[in-house]
């Protein structure tokens, strides 16, 4: 009689690594699901409206001519010597692709936890999707920008070239302190109420609707700290001040706070996902 061999599988038992870049690349893999989910949440958006995508160009031109009116015309409040509407949009647009991306990212996972329970794809997928949708909002309401630099004569130079190393920093701060939130909030619902109260405080404490020249010199260092105020004044030295320095020190600290906020809001996130699915 002819005994079987059983062969046996050794399992390597080992702590999970800080940083699990197998997670973070596995999104290639699911590149197509990515693109599916970006288009999914984009017909959701503006499924049934008349207007449709044209509410991404409704919305900031509603915006800045409320700004306009109000911190321009009755606030009187300075805007370095440029037009006061294209001053307050060049730093709009920005803050409200940060703005879109952190709100609607940082709720992802909540809002798609009937998919997480059933079947198994890179938890990532949800916020970054989020992300890129914010960032075709902001595509689409950067023709109202061109518009406004026709009208008012501004001619771009060829620093108009850094605007896609200043999204990429802004998606990876958006995206960075998402990965945060979202992750958090499966456990503590209270962060998606806390959320918006946050964002509006955090638009104030950017300068935005005035000029950062407005801020007295010991507290405008405190300002810099804001890694938002890297990306804003970075778009307004791009549009609006060519011969002037470029923001270095915001600059500097908007690049390394969204690195920092990027790589651990990972680590955060992939520690946590392990058992999304059973709090979700």
């Amino acid at each position: 009689m002819t005994h079987g061999v059983r062969e046996f599988q050794r399992v390597h038992i080992r702590p999970a690594p800080a940083f699990d870049l197998e997670r973070v690349t596995e999104i290639w893999q699911y590149r197509d699901l990515l693109g599916i989910w970006v288009w999914r949440d984009i017909r959701v958006r503006y499924r049934q409206s008349a207007v449709g995508l044209g509410w991404a160009l409704i919305q900031p031109i509603m915006i800045l001519v409320v700004f306009t009116f109000v911190f321009g015309k009755l606030a009187e409040i300075p805007s370095d010597g440029y037009p006061y509407p294209i001053f307050a949009f060049s730093g709009m647009l920005p803050w409200q692709y940060f703005q879109k991306a952190v709100t609607t990212a940082s709720a992802s996972l909540v809002t798609s936890g009937g998919v997480l329970t059933k079947v198994y794809f890179p938890r990532l997928i949800p916020p970054t999707a989020a992300v890129l949708v914010a960032l075709v909002d902001f595509l689409l309401a950067l023709a109202i920008l061109v518009v406004l630099m026709l009208w008012f004569g501004v001619v771009p130079s060829a620093r108009i070239l850094v605007v896609p190393l200043l999204l990429v920093l802004t998606t990876a701060l958006a995206l960075g302190i998402s990965l945060w939130i979202a992750a958090f909030s499966i456990d503590f619902r209270d962060a998606q109420h806390a959320l918006p109260f946050a964002i509006q405080m955090w638009m104030y404490l950017t300068p935005i609707v005035y000029p950062l020249s407005l801020v007295p010199e010991p507290i405008s260092y405190l300002y810099s700290l804001n890694p938002v105020v890297g990306i804003v004044e970075g778009f307004r030295w791009v549009i609006l001040a060519p011969q002037n320095a470029p923001p270095m020190l915001p600059l500097s600290i908007t690049t390394l706070v969204a690195c920092l906020a990027l790589y651990f809001g990972v680590r955060y996130f992939t520690r946590q996902e392990r058992t999304l699915a059973d709090r979700v």
